[in-house]
């Protein structure tokens, strides 16, 4: 059958044994070592009667896919066939590229920016996307994720359900770009569950969320007058007209995808020379990577400053023009709202007074986003709030709007919510009493303006 039969001995040792060897090119070439003559002989002729059984067939698996397919079988046992196997890898590797997640989250950062998503929502895709990747592996191929390891991830989530439905949005939203682009063949997140939160929607959907007692309010914007003016409208108009933050403040422009991608390998390449061993050849490669790689970072930053000097630093935010005090109403342009819609927002009479003491004709009714965060800190310190909640000013105006009013379309209108109406109703019912509501729409400045008339002539 064209099998041989070596004696083979060791000079160092003196060892002798036999080798048996089917004389096959390779992969099927299989050469073993006996102890003695007699297992090489039994050997050949067991394969030569499965090659008189089987044909050449025989020689399909290596003697090492022999055995890792005879330990395969011994663990599965009869729950699992291996076509089953089978059509589980192709289901899921349908293009066999193995496209990472940190490769596919680059290149949908990289779409959605060349879409003219706003920046505020790439920012909120990125960060939810790199805590995903970051438990699951940046290596991980996407097609390797599965349905269960997306609900393992979001039952750890640290928040409430409503949230982690937005958070499934996104990477529903992700997984239907790797669709697109042939990494996946199907999306592992189930997008919707409607008919479970039609019958559990209260307990779905009524997270308390966190507002500020009318106290706390009246000691913010005390010190904010006191200690930032420049930043007092801005506040205000948060509190008392429900705007987001970067809907009154203006908002930074992405850098670059390339630019990220060098921050990302500048970083990798850091940890990589943390972790070397001092002295050894890892250690000096990653010296040689750390410095490539901060030259191209730096590179690219001062390439990113050049073009930032031709545009503007900040993009959007409110401006005085869109401010009508006498009409008494906000302009929110579709270019800073979340939903993309425009909406007009009512000043109500104490907003009137913080805005008329603050007036300017033109202008960004706030200071840049980040002098308006760093107001703000300085603002908590003196005030004693040692925590700021997100939204939290967004928060009390509907949590205070609902008490006073008890109407949950027009607080809708107001804020630009563009989920259900009783959504509102479940959040903002009940949080507080109608007196405090009033005390809370009282909250006036010092000292307010006695020009309220001339400058209301003035508005937009």
């Amino acid at each position: 059958m064209g099998w041989s039969i070596r004696k083979m001995k060791i000079l160092d040792s003196g060892i002798v044994f036999w080798q048996s060897d089917n004389n096959l090119r390779p992969p099927h070439r299989e050469r073993m070592s006996w102890e003695d003559i007699g297992q090489a002989k039994a050997h050949i002729q067991a394969m030569s009667t499965a090659v008189k059984n089987e044909g050449r067939g025989a020689y399909a698996l290596t003697h090492a896919q022999k055995i890792e397919a005879k330990a395969a079988i011994d663990k599965l046992g009869d729950k699992v066939k291996f076509a089953d196997l089978l059509a589980f890898w192709e289901q899921h590797h349908s293009d066999g590229k193995s496209i990472t997640l940190a490769e596919m989250l680059r290149g949908w950062l990289a779409e959605a920016q060349e879409d003219g998503l706003k920046p505020t929502s790439i920012r909120q895709n990125k960060q939810r996307l790199n805590a995903f990747i970051g438990e699951v592996g940046e290596e991980t191929p996407c097609a390797l994720v599965t349905g269960e390891v997306v609900e393992g991830f979001l039952g750890q989530r640290p928040c409430g359900k409503p949230t982690k439905i937005s958070w499934r949005k996104t990477l529903h939203a992700f997984f239907e770009y790797c669709i697109e682009k042939q990494a996946v063949s199907s999306n592992p997140i189930i997008k919707s569950r409607r008919g479970r939160r039609r019958r559990k929607r209260i307990e779905a959907a009524t997270k308390i969320p966190e507002f500020m007692p009318v106290k706390t309010v009246n000691n913010f914007m005390a010190k904010a007058e006191e200690l930032h003016p420049e930043s007092v409208p801005a506040l205000a108009i948060m509190f008392f007209a429900g705007l987001r933050p970067f809907e009154v403040s203006a908002q930074y422009g992405l850098e670059t995808s390339e630019l990220t991608s060098a921050r990302d390998t500048t970083a990798a390449a850091n940890k990589r020379l943390k972790n070397a061993k001092p002295g050894s050849q890892a250690e000096r490669a990653a010296r040689i990577a750390v410095d490539d790689a901060r030259q191209k970072l730096k590179a690219l930053m001062e390439s990113s400053r050049k073009k930032r000097g031709k545009a503007p630093a900040t993009m959007g935010g409110l401006d005085w023009t869109n401010v009508n005090l006498a009409k008494k109403f906000i302009r929110v342009l579709p270019e800073t709202s979340k939903t993309g819609a425009g909406r007009l927002v009512d000043i109500s009479n104490n907003l009137l007074l913080w805005l008329t003491k603050y007036y300017r004709a033109c202008g960004p009714v706030a200071p840049s986003p980040v002098t308006l965060i760093r107001h703000r800190r300085d603002i908590m310190k003196k005030a004693g709030i040692k925590k700021w909640l997100p939204d939290v000013a967004r928060h009390s105006y509907a949590t205070y709007h609902f008490a006073m009013y008890e109407n949950q379309d027009k607080l809708q209108a107001q804020m630009g919510h563009s989920g259900k109406a009783y959504i509102l109703t479940e959040h903002y019912k009940g949080l507080t009493t109608k007196e405090e509501a009033e005390e809370y729409w009282n909250i006036n400045p010092a000292n307010p303006s006695g020009g309220v008339i001339q400058l209301a002539t003035k508005g937009a």
